[in-house]
């Protein structure tokens, strides 16, 4: 028996009081109180060159790239700083 799961793992759950088509694929099962869950966050993000298999293009504030968080994908959206208006990755 597991303790934990992280995604990518195959795990089994014996839940009694919930029907099968509750509980979706992508959904998070804790303890109440355990965790926290964010829509938003300020972070501090590194745009890779071209030549290191980034962006060929600048991008402005609003743009919505795909962000790897650990182990998932996530579409976001990038609100620039005020001292910064644009980004250029060459």
């Amino acid at each position: 028996m597991l303790d934990d799961g992280q995604a990518g793992d195959m795990v089994g759950l014996l839940v009694r009081s919930l029907k099968r088509e509750v509980i979706m694929h992508w959904m998070v099962i804790a303890k109440p109180g355990v965790g926290t869950f964010s829509t938003k966050f300020k972070a501090e993000i590194y745009v890779l060159f071209e030549i290191e298999g980034g962006r060929k293009t600048l991008f402005f504030s609003n743009f919505s790239p795909q962000f790897f968080l650990r182990t998932a994908y996530v579409t976001g959206r990038v609100k620039l700083g005020e001292k910064v208006k644009i980004v250029i990755p060459w």
